[in-house]
């Protein structure tokens, strides 16, 4: 899936970064990916970056295992949630089905 694009991995699932939702608490994040049914679960990550790109925004992340990838939202989804560098937010999937599996030892 990466010949398409950047994509993420995301508890052992691609994902592209237009299928990453940020939450800033554990728990909101926690219930809508049970929601969804989404099998990447919720990764912690520090933003490193957000760039604003006209009608979208990326935020490229850290992952607590080292690991970087970026979440791509509108410019609405990124004012409301006022995100600033150094924070620590929750991300999801949030199209389980969509997501491609990978071996277990490249999973976060």
């Amino acid at each position: 899936m990466s010949f398409l694009g950047s994509v993420a991995r995301l508890g052992g699932q691609l994902v592209r970064p237009h299928d990453i939702t940020l939450e800033r608490s554990r728990d909101r994040a926690v219930a809508a990916d049970a929601a969804v049914g989404s099998p990447a679960g919720v990764v912690e990550a520090v933003v490193e970056r957000v760039v604003r790109l006209g009608f979208e925004v990326r935020i490229d992340l850290r992952a607590d295992s080292g690991q970087r990838f970026a979440a791509q939202v509108t410019r609405g989804q990124a004012d409301a949630l006022g995100l600033t560098e150094g924070e620590t937010v929750y991300a999801r999937a949030t199209q389980g089905p969509d997501a491609y599996e990978l071996e277990p030892a490249l999973a976060i």
